[in-house]
């Protein structure tokens, strides 16, 4: 790589209102600079990490030093002390207990529900198909992501409440993209209408979770039956664990002196799922649809793959050992257009980085992006959608930290395995019965908290 000259910025604000305007410009170029790189945001100064073993430095070898950084406070309000938020002991402690929901051992009950969840909302995709109606298929995807989040968490489908749960993420998710990167960040006390908007879906989505915590605590002491992850009565005291909801798993847990989770930790969890769950995979699916569309050749070889395995039925669990290619466009899409584009940490202590040192409370930053899009670990054809990348031979070579989508060290999404199953198995459902034909020219990104589709992602379908 040959190394430039840091970005540099304006007088007073530095490279802040840059980072605004196109961050992830600036994260490429800054990449190009070395491996770890200053970056001067007025009043803040951050370094960029550039190098595999210098992000498997900050995120595993020397993670005690460094912890999320006080960005992430902007999105307290919703997510509380939640597992993306908590730090220290606390956080190693939430993860033990929250890690069995996640297991592997009970994927194949979740991959059920995953499907199901998608094939109940095709009538409406076909009924778009017929009619050559344009649909935006980031909206589509989301109300699909979300219903598979919902039935997973509680073991039912919450008809009643869908609308606003639906309504209620979208406000929050929204909201908590523009706290994230504002210059002025109001408290959520002060009544703008924004903070006023945010307040009500907080309020509202608060309310079911509680309602549902205390209905199913209520209904465990009396010994009452509820829902089950696969719609059927459960004793809460006596479920098998492989059947049973996430809500229930984390009811259930405890810590080592036998005390349960208190009902705002729940709380803090159960938004924390649905808030950051559901449009992560949305989003990276939305793309997938996209990239996929801009290349026929990788189209046409995953349609062959899902016609040789899965013929005219429907995908399960067992067949994800099957579709390795489906995996290697998933990964690719998400090479490409990673949901969560950039992540940041405050070290704790005074650090060396390469050639930089870190002072205590330095603020470091990786973007998965820019790295996702190095030519030293990606080729000269870093730019281009290439899932054969990921084949075995290919990936071996290759630095383990070049490819970060999920984070990594120990607090690497505790979802991660839970999210590409939920990914791939979502999209052979849909390339098994459509088509998609963009109806655009092209779909910008957006870079907010997740790198979502600046307008949605408009398109036609046809029956496959």
């Amino acid at each position: 790589m040959t190394t430039k000259t840091a970005p540099e910025g304006v007088p007073l604000l530095g490279l802040l209102p840059r980072m605004r305007k196109d961050p992830l410009g600036l994260l490429q170029e800054a990449r190009d600079c070395g491996d770890v790189v200053p970056l001067d945001f007025g009043i803040r100064k951050a370094w960029l990490v550039n190098h595999p073993d210098l992000v498997k430095r900050v995120l595993q070898d020397n993670r005690v030093n460094y912890p999320k950084s006080v960005l992430y406070e902007k999105m307290r309000p919703a997510f509380g002390n939640g597992l993306l938020l908590s730090e220290g002991d606390f956080w190693s402690v939430q993860r033990r207990l929250i890690q069995p929901a996640f297991a592997h051992g009970r994927l194949e009950g979740m991959c059920r529900l995953m499907v199901d969840e998608t094939l109940a909302r095709l009538p409406a995709l076909e009924g778009a198909a017929t009619s050559d109606k344009v649909v935006d298929m980031a909206e589509e995807l989301s109300a699909i992501t979300l219903s598979i989040v919902v039935k997973a968490m509680f073991g039912t489908e919450l008809k009643e409440d869908m609308a606003v749960i639906a309504h209620a993420v979208e406000i929050l998710n929204e909201n908590s993209n523009r706290r994230f990167f504002s210059l002025v960040d109001l408290p959520l006390w002060i009544p703008t209408p924004r903070n006023l908007d945010s307040r009500r879906a907080l309020w509202r989505l608060e309310s079911i979770v509680y309602r549902i915590i205390r209905e199913r605590r209520a209904a465990s002491k009396t010994g009452g039956a509820t829902p089950g992850a696969e719609g059927g009565p459960r004793a809460d005291g006596n479920a098998n664990a492989q059947n049973e909801d996430l809500l229930g798993m984390l009811l259930s847990a405890r810590y080592d002196d036998g005390s349960a989770m208190s009902e705002r930790q729940l709380r803090d969890e159960v938004m924390t799922i649905f808030l950051a769950g559901h449009e992560t995979t949305a989003t990276s699916l939305a793309w997938t649809l996209y990239l996929l569309n801009r290349n026929p050749t990788a189209e046409a070889r995953l349609r062959e793959e899902l016609r040789t395995v899965l013929g005219d039925r429907d995908p399960s669990y067992s067949d994800l050992p099957r579709l390795p290619y489906l995996k290697m466009v998933n990964e690719e899409s998400m090479r490409l257009r990673p949901p969560v584009w950039s992540f940041s940490r405050s070290a704790v202590a005074e650090d060396t980085l390469g050639p930089c040192g870190i002072p205590k409370g330095g603020l470091v930053m990786m973007s998965p992006f820019a790295m996702h899009r190095d030519p030293r670990y990606w080729g000269d054809d870093a730019d281009f959608f290439r899932p054969e990348r990921f084949s075995p031979a290919e990936s071996e070579e290759r630095p383990r930290y070049a490819y970060f989508p999920f984070g990594g060290g120990p607090r690497i999404c505790v979802g991660s395995g839970f999210a590409m199953a939920e990914g791939a198995l979502v999209l052979a459902c849909l390339m098994r019965r459509f088509r998609f034909r963009l109806w655009a020219e092209s779909v910008d990104m957006k870079p907010m908290v997740t790198l979502r589709p600046l307008g949605g992602m408009p398109m036609r379908l046809s029956k496959a």
